[in-house]
């Protein structure tokens, strides 16, 4: 698997836990010897976390609420992982997700997957593609 170091200037740059906005990515070509950035979106490969702007159909003003508290949480917390390393991380098995221009892959600081750190502090739960577990579901088995 290839390895690619990454960095981002500031926190705004996480839009929310599982998604990063407009990463620099170096790429080596060594047998040139040279390299370049590129600039994308990263969305972190197996988890899935409270949404931002959580859909509203059938949902209480108390479980909207609620989402949105969760994912500035988990949105904070990942700012903090990020920041302890000088926003710097590194991804490796990439792909295109699927919205246009966006990046998944899986994402690591200093080796250790921010997806496993993620659902271990209990921000994210773990996906793999598919119909995502509705957040009222999730925040009470978390409760």
């Amino acid at each position: 698997m290839n390895i690619y170091r990454c960095i981002i200037d500031s926190q705004q740059q996480v839009y929310d836990g599982d998604t990063i906005k407009d990463v620099r990515i170096e790429v080596e070509i060594p047998s040139l010897e040279v390299g370049f950035w590129l600039s994308r979106d990263i969305r972190i490969n197996g988890i899935d976390t409270p949404e931002k702007r959580p859909k509203r159909a059938g949902r209480t003003p108390e479980s909207l609420t609620a989402e949105k508290a969760a994912a500035s949480q988990a949105r904070f917390f990942l700012i903090d992982l990020l920041k302890a390393n000088g926003f710097q991380f590194e991804i490796g098995d990439v792909g295109y997700g699927k919205y246009a221009g966006r990046v998944l892959a899986d994402v690591f600081i200093k080796g250790e997957s921010v997806a496993e750190i993620m659902i271990a502090a209990g921000h994210a739960l773990a996906y793999t593609g598919g119909t995502k577990i509705p957040f009222d579901e999730w925040y009470q088995h978390k409760r």
